[in-house]
């Protein structure tokens, strides 16, 4: 907070957004860019909000924060949310974003090799499906 009581937002180097396709139709994703050239490690970020309430604006303070302490590209996926979108919609946007940054982190000045996925709450639960689908999926182990 400010010393007059307002909010003040964290800087980064650069936000953006991009709509990144799915089977489900797009994806919208915020990209948090630290400052400097890169290429940075990567996290993946699913907000909280039980998969029901939250979106990208509700974390945004956190995403700022992680991106600049851990000096990585941050990239908060909007994923489909309850009752509207039913399971398992939430954890198959998690990974379809999860792949994309995988597959498109050089666009983004990010390293491919170092990629990682991460959230509060229900995030950390979709964080925490994501490898087990990649582990399912692809026969690689995404944890090291």
């Amino acid at each position: 907070m400010s010393k007059r009581g307002r909010l003040t937002i964290e800087a980064v180097g650069d936000v953006s957004h991009r709509l990144i396709p799915s089977p489900a139709g797009d994806l919208l994703v915020r990209i948090y860019q630290p400052r400097g050239n890169g290429p940075f490690p990567v996290l993946v970020y699913f907000h909280g909000g039980g998969w029901v309430i939250a979106n990208l604006d509700t974390y945004d303070a956190s995403c700022r924060a992680l991106t600049n302490a851990a000096s990585c590209i941050v990239v908060s996926v909007a994923y489909r949310q309850a009752p509207e979108a039913k399971f398992p919609a939430a954890a198959e946007d998690a990974y379809t974003a999860t792949q994309w940054v995988i597959n498109n982190a050089t666009q983004i000045k990010g390293d491919p090799r170092r990629v990682a996925v991460g959230g509060e709450s229900a995030g950390g639960n979709l964080a925490a499906v994501t490898c087990l689908m990649a582990s399912h999926r692809t026969q690689i182990c995404v944890f090291g």
